[in-house]
């Protein structure tokens, strides 16, 4: 098995917050997708303190300009409560489980910059994310250490 070492995995991470806050000032937008089920909402103790910090990182991004989609397995009334449960916190969404392809005659699998799903690494993730966040604010003049929410 060929595991990478803690220089490695740190390279990796510098890769992959630069190449998403280049997309940023690309394109003026980020694309996330975010899971609901253990990733807004959590049902064990110790998902709650991620889940909130998945939520205010949402609110963050979309404050910058991110697009943000729901993409949940759940459907009809869950899905309606889900949604519910978002409205209550402030979390809106700009779409919800699009069925849709994001480029007509391409794959049909969603394109997105990031993925925060609780079956996708969501703490590394979120966590890259988070790093964006903090250079893109820096990019536009904006004090990293002070969230726009606070």
């Amino acid at each position: 098995m060929n595991i990478l070492n803690e220089d490695e995995l740190r390279t990796a991470k510098e890769y992959y917050v630069n190449k998403l806050v280049s997309s940023w000032i690309k394109h003026h937008r980020l694309i996330i997708y975010v899971d609901y089920d253990q990733t807004i909402l959590g049902y064990e103790p110790f998902e709650y303190k991620l889940c909130e910090s998945v939520i205010y990182t949402i609110k963050e991004a979309q404050h910058l300009g991110a697009i943000v989609v729901l993409y949940t397995c759940r459907d009809s009334e869950r899905l309606d409560k889900a949604l519910e449960y978002c409205k209550n916190i402030g979390l809106s969404f700009d779409n919800v489980n699009p069925s849709k392809p994001f480029k007509e005659g391409f794959s049909s699998k969603p394109y997105y910059n990031v993925l925060l799903d609780d079956k996708a690494g969501l703490p590394y993730s979120l966590e890259i994310l988070q790093e964006a966040i903090e250079k893109y604010r820096r990019y536009l003049g904006i004090d990293p250490t002070y969230g726009v929410l606070t």
